[in-house]
């Protein structure tokens, strides 16, 4: 619900032919795979990056129908682009939505 009024108060807020990026988005058909990952990632002796001192961060996965179902809703084109940052760990397990109003 909380994403849902995000993207409805960005879509208020966006000019006529104005765009709206969503980025890094976790993919919800990729949550175990990711989760895997990052677990392995943890178990490794020498990461080549730290956990928070508070420990792993909860994340919401989406499901791209989310994106399609709301574009369609408030009549707005949209794209999904995929994670293409060079070494991002978990970029395989994210994508991009951009929204035009």
């Amino acid at each position: 619900e909380y994403a849902r009024r995000v993207l409805n108060e960005l879509h208020r807020v966006c000019q006529m032919g104005g765009k709206i990026w969503l980025g890094d988005i976790p993919e919800k058909s990729k949550k175990k795979q990711a989760l895997a990952h990052r677990e392995r990632l943890m178990q490794q002796s020498t990461p080549k990056w730290a956990w928070p001192k508070v420990g792993p961060l909860e994340q919401r996965f989406y499901d791209r129908e989310f994106f399609i179902r709301f574009a369609e809703n408030v009549r707005c084109d949209y794209r999904f682009v995929e994670q293409s940052v060079k070494g991002y760990i978990q970029g395989r397990y994210r994508f991009n939505v951009l929204l035009q109003k």
